[in-house]
């Protein structure tokens, strides 16, 4: 499903809110199980509003000694989702270590 509040610059969401496809959905951890990976030790997560599902198939990973910080993008959240945000990432051993602010909200977190 297509987020069409999505304020991206080339204007694909306004121009696919009508338009279906069916694309291959797999986890991170699972991602990294298939194709035989080492865990990363940087994730960078932009996907306008569905992070929590994203990180619900990250855990393995988030829990990984190789996984040294976590970029990730968090416009348009409210309080209330910036807050379990803060605290999934607290019980994987993370802290917010810096705040960028360059239009919409990035939190960087480093365990």
């Amino acid at each position: 499903r297509v987020n069409v509040n999505s304020k991206d610059s080339i204007g694909y969401a306004e121009k696919a809110k009508n338009e279906k496809e069916k694309v291959a959905v797999v986890s991170i951890d699972d991602f990294i199980k298939i194709y035989n990976l080492s865990s990363p030790n940087y994730l960078k997560i932009d996907v306008d509003g569905v992070e929590d599902r994203i990180l619900s198939g990250a855990s393995k990973t988030l829990k990984s000694k190789n996984l040294r910080s976590v970029l990730i993008e968090t416009a348009g959240r409210n309080a209330d989702d910036s807050e379990k945000l803060h605290k999934l990432f607290e019980g994987f051993g993370f802290t917010e270590n810096k705040k960028i602010n360059y239009g919409h909200d990035t939190i960087f977190f480093k365990p």
